[in-house]
């Protein structure tokens, strides 16, 4: 709540750093192993949705504090085959703003950029919005080091939630994610998926589908042929 309410103040950025880093600290340490992720969904759904809206509202309170951002972004990946639905969602949302917040000129930087102009002609500062500018910029190559550095083991975990068996309800909001890697540069996608064993049709068709429902249906067939051959397996 106050995330959304003061999280696009500025003058409230000390207060927000020093309630992010002690409920970072406390939730972090909770969250130690992927079982502590089953046994607390609750937790991991309300405090990935606040990274969410201090992505959205603070980028720049995010990026002064990068250390801590590739610690979560770390540690959310023992929630990517969570079988709740609002906590899985909640994760996957966190890395769909990670992946955009790294994207060149995206439509959400755009968008966060352009608040900012509009807020210095209100206010008449020239000096607000050369410095939005600046900060957008900070952040593209902050975020874009921080897939660099994890991507490959973002899309690895979730190839393995779609093979190994992640429930129905889970496989859009997975699907999600990939494609937004894809919109943030599908040679470095194509890269990872092939570090990974894949169905080699799969790899195909999902990198020959020019539209994102091509796209969405590959990965639904790649999820319902693992169930199938996990069907077989098991009688």
């Amino acid at each position: 709540m106050y995330a959304n309410e003061y999280g696009a103040m500025q003058s409230f950025d000390p207060y927000l750093k020093e309630c992010l880093l002690r409920v970072s600290k406390t939730t972090l340490t909770l969250l130690s192993n992927k079982q502590k992720f089953e046994e607390h969904p609750d937790i991991v759904e309300d405090y990935f949705e606040l990274m969410v809206s201090l992505m959205k509202r603070n980028p720049s309170l995010i990026v002064q504090n990068m250390a801590l951002m590739e610690k979560i972004f770390v540690k959310g990946l023992d929630g990517m085959l969570l079988h709740h639905r609002k906590a899985l969602e909640s994760i996957c949302h966190f890395y769909e703003c990670s992946i955009a917040l790294a994207k060149s000129r995206s439509h959400h930087s755009i968008a966060i950029l352009k608040r900012h102009h509009k807020e210095g002609e209100t206010q008449g500062s020239e000096s607000k919005i050369r410095n939005s500018s600046t900060s957008t910029n900070n952040r593209d190559i902050y975020f874009t080091k921080l897939l660099h550095s994890h991507g490959k083991t973002l899309v690895g975990h979730i190839l393995k939630g779609l093979i190994h068996g992640t429930v129905l309800s889970s496989v859009n909001k997975l699907e999600q994610v990939l494609e937004e890697f894809y919109q943030f540069n599908k040679d470095i996608l194509q890269e990872y998926i092939q570090f990974y064993p894949s169905p080699k049709e799969f790899f195909e068709m999902y990198f020959c589908s020019a539209q994102h429902k091509d796209r969405r249906k590959c990965v639904s067939e790649l999820w319902r042929a693992a169930q199938r051959y996990l069907l077989r397996t098991k009688y």
